[in-house]
């Protein structure tokens, strides 16, 4: 048996055959039926991109960015970041996110580390965001550090031998 989605009375069964794969795609359902909460796309970046950045280096881009254009300006884009790392000595060490350019989301004192030895520092980031928008956006993870003698790693290269340090950020576009 396949099924009929509704907006206006939900999901009812109907004879085998009426629904094809793909009528989503094909605009037979709009992303406009969907109710509030439901996932209507995904899009997902993995970078193998190093970036170390030594002394007080403020904000700076790290990999991959994510690029999601919104059916709806109703809708939010929940954002998922994730790398491995490493840091020796970075003090305040920062993590977030920017929209085009600009910062939407920063968690400051992330981490804090104060000695010389090497400290695993994975990087961990959700943020759920509300551009108002139809137009494509571009999401940047960002980190950052204020110790003029620290040192900080994102998506750092295993010493172990195993291959694919892999970065990744998710953007699921959610009907609001």
């Amino acid at each position: 048996m396949t099924v009929e989605i509704n907006a206006a009375t939900g999901v009812s069964a109907v004879q085998p055959g009426s629904v094809q794969s793909g009528d989503l795609a094909a605009g037979a359902i709009g992303s406009g039926d969907l109710p509030a909460g439901s996932v209507i796309q995904v899009v997902q970046e993995i970078s193998n991109t190093e970036t170390r950045t030594a002394g007080a280096a403020g904000n700076v881009d790290v990999g991959p960015t994510v690029t999601i254009t919104p059916t709806s300006s109703s809708s939010k884009i929940y954002v998922i970041h994730s790398a491995g790392g490493y840091s020796q000595n970075p003090d305040d060490i920062t993590l977030g996110i920017k929209r085009n350019g600009s910062i939407v989301h920063a968690m400051g004192r992330y981490g804090y580390h104060n000695q010389t030895g090497f400290e695993s520092s994975p990087f961990s980031l959700h943020y759920l965001d509300s551009p108002n928008s139809t137009s494509s956006i571009t999401y940047t993870p960002f980190i950052g550090q204020k110790n003029n003698g620290g040192d900080l790693e994102h998506n750092a290269a295993p010493s172990t031998g195993v291959s694919g340090q892999n970065a990744i950020t998710i953007a699921m576009e959610i009907a609001g």
